[in-house]
């Protein structure tokens, strides 16, 4: 009973551009997503004034979050977040190396058009 009651609750990934890109809301048939949206509803009396009428409070998890951790956030949700870092920066990279030889125009972007120029 102890350790429930010293556990914490998730705060899951960050609300980076990259990571609320990828994010789904749950679903019975579970998209392509790892990373879920979750909102919870907030206490009416914590309600912000010009708010809308219902309020929540959006957490981005991994889709295996343990929910309950002894820290901010939870094992699976710090390994998400360090897979998606690292997803991010190796295509960035890639985006903007410019082109080989005899590569084809057509698939492309225009960042890498413009650093082959």
């Amino acid at each position: 009973m102890t350790t429930l009651e010293s556990a914490r609750i998730c705060e899951g990934l960050s609300k980076k551009e990259h990571i609320v890109s990828l994010c789904e809301d749950p679903s019975p048939t579970c998209g392509s997503s790892s990373v879920m949206r979750h909102a919870i509803p907030i206490e009416r009396k914590l309600y912000e004034e010009d708010g809308t009428p219902f309020q929540t409070h959006v957490f981005i998890r991994s889709e295996h979050c343990e929910l309950l951790c002894n820290d901010i956030s939870c094992s699976k949700c710090i390994q998400k977040e360090k897979s998606l870092g690292k997803m991010k920066s190796s295509t960035s990279k890639k985006t903007t190396a410019p082109l080989k030889g005899n590569a084809p125009l057509t698939g492309s972007s225009k960042e890498r058009l413009i650093a082959t120029v």
